[in-house]
């Protein structure tokens, strides 16, 4: 387990690093990141051409839109300072390790001038995943501010143990139509806002410019199949998705399942994970791992994804825009310089990723509730979060649209091209028991098991969950 306690005397500058995970399941871990308007395909195309971005362009590229804005939102409830006129007081923030604990850093001086001291816990994933259950179901424990995956902003607010925000939204951003509908739709409950969103982001395809062209690159995921199985020679994989047992398998399928016109539940939960849809996004999924992918990919998780996209054994992998700053690290990637970004394929309905959002929400049990909600605005201001575009694509359209943001971050194009209609897995609280189920079952087709077959018993796994749950 690793625990920090962040003093509020730590330096406001912002150090490099990334957190990595599986976007909506919030995974953060330093080294990568985990934690849509309508781009068309040309126009993503180019905007993802600095593929070749160094480390020091993209310093020099942050600097130049922090400058070009600063003007223009000189005086707007983006740039204006938060202020708080209570008694001194210590607020307790829990959140899983990564990036962000730079960016609540960067803040501390401004807060400590107003009174406000944090003491900040942040935890490895399994670790920081296990305290915010805690959290959740006892009204935010120890807690006065928790960052949230938007899978679990419906379970807490229903629990009661967050506090409407819906005040604070209504100074940081424009107006609420600047959050994508993805993120709306996670981080609402009845039509109030419980958390603030900070960051949004879809998977992508990531491809080895050196081997394809722009022209190459496919629309749909039978041309991604076909395209992956002819790259597939000697020691080169045309194409890698994570299939490892739990999480790895259950998300990346998501993205096949509803592309290809199926869902997790009917209207009345239902499950509907024997469907034809879900049985031939089975297939397809499972084909590409058989014809296109290194052995040993049914127990790859993101890491050896990436991992093997470094050494140069891919041709192209789906994963999460956070790994770019890693993959295109020179000290550790030998394809550095030589990738490009896109958005993930079509299916034969629609074109819909899996994505995550996060936000910051402030526990029922807060002891100062006007201190938290300033903590809050100042996290997920535009000034803040514009700084955090190198990291990740924004909550806010508005940023991820400035002019120089695809320089900033090439995956930010690709990233939100479907955060519009990008889903996430039903944030239910039966989720932590039907993602494993899902996850071993689409990992037993990729290993070679039957996919209807496999898929009717895991309808019934599922079923009896709801059940329990008591859906019926």
């Amino acid at each position: 387990m690793k625990k920090k306690l962040i003093s509020v005397l730590l330096s406001a500058a912002m150090v490099m690093s990334v957190m990595s995970g599986c976007g909506g399941s919030g995974q953060e871990t330093k080294g990568a990141q985990t934690n849509g308007g309508e781009t068309k395909a040309a126009e993503t195309a180019e905007q993802s051409t600095p593929a070749q971005t160094t480390a020091k362009e993209t310093e020099s590229a942050v600097e130049e839109t922090q400058d070009a804005t600063k003007e223009t939102e000189s005086g707007t409830n983006a740039s204006a300072k938060t202020e708080y006129t209570g008694d001194p007081v210590t607020l307790r923030v829990l959140m899983s390790s990564g990036w962000t604990e730079d960016a609540m850093k960067s803040i501390e001086p401004v807060l400590n001038e107003s009174g406000i001291s944090l003491e900040v816990e942040a935890y490895d994933w399994n670790t920081y995943e296990g305290k915010q259950r805690l959290a959740g179901t006892s009204k935010g424990g120890e807690y006065d501010l928790i960052l949230l995956p938007g899978n679990a902003v419906n379970i807490f607010a229903k629990a009661g143990a967050l506090v409407e925000l819906n005040d604070v939204v209504s100074k940081v951003a424009d107006n609420e139509d600047d959050y994508y509908d993805s993120v709306k739709r996670f981080s609402k409950v009845d039509d109030n806002w419980y958390v603030v969103p900070y960051s949004a982001e879809g998977m992508v395809y990531y491809y080895r410019t050196d081997l394809m062209t722009e022209d190459q690159l496919p629309k749909t995921i039978d041309e991604m199949y076909e395209l992956g199985k002819s790259m597939t020679k000697d020691d080169m994989y045309g194409l890698a998705i994570p299939a490892g047992p739990g999480e790895a398998a259950c998300s990346f399928w998501s993205y096949f399942l509803w592309s290809y016109g199926g869902t997790y539940f009917d209207e009345n939960w239902n499950p509907m994970l024997n469907t034809k849809e879900a049985v031939s996004a089975a297939e397809m999924f499972a084909k590409i791992c058989k014809d296109c992918s290194p052995p040993g990919i049914t127990t790859w998780q993101n890491e050896e994804t990436v991992a093997a996209f470094q050494s140069g054994q891919l041709a192209a992998m789906i994963n999460w825009p956070g790994y770019w700053n890693q993959i295109n690290d020179e000290s550790q990637s030998k394809v550095a310089g030589n990738i490009g970004v896109a958005p993930v394929p079509a299916g034969p309905v629609t074109d819909c990723p899996r994505f995550g959002t996060w936000g910051v929400g402030v526990t029922a049990n807060c002891k100062n509730v006007d201190a938290a909600k300033v903590v809050v605005e100042e996290f997920t201001k535009k000034d803040t979060l514009r700084d955090c575009l190198q990291y990740t694509s924004s909550a806010l359209r508005s940023l991820n649209e400035e002019e120089g943001s695809a320089k900033i971050n090439p995956t930010i194009p690709a990233s939100i091209a479907h955060l519009d209609t990008a889903d996430e897995r039903p944030p239910i609280p039966e989720l932590n028991l039907y993602v494993p189920a899902v996850g071993a079952a689409i990992n037993s087709i990729v290993a070679g098991n039957p996919a209807q077959e496999t898929l009717d018993a895991l309808n019934d796994e599922v079923r009896k969950i709801m059940e329990d749950g008591g859906y019926y």
